[in-house]
């Protein structure tokens, strides 16, 4: 709770802590790669094609691997952020 002046990183925090870095480090690299696979194999016209497979491979699929490499720099970010405040938590004498 902000301003409570309590500090507390337990046993659970850093196992959450260490969860979301494996997630973000094991499991979403692989499942990006996946989604970008499948991505780049539909806007090749040889395997899919027609109006509207053009405004796939013309406006969504662009956006979509924009957002995909936004999602993963904000997911890097948000473990960095988590790393700091266990460690400043920790060092501040929240156990």
């Amino acid at each position: 709770m902000p301003g409570t002046g309590r500090v507390v990183a337990d046993d659970v925090a850093h196992q959450a802590s260490k969860t979301i870095l494996n997630i973000i480090n094991s499991e979403l690299p692989d499942a990006f790669k996946k989604l970008n696979t499948a991505g780049n194999d539909l806007i090749d016209p040889q395997h899919w094609d027609g109006n509207l497979a053009n405004e796939f491979r013309g406006n969504v699929w662009p956006k979509v691997q924009a957002d995909l490499t936004k999602m993963q720099a904000s997911l890097q970010d948000l473990q960095r952020a988590v790393d700091k405040i266990l460690a400043n938590i920790s060092q501040a004498g929240g156990n």
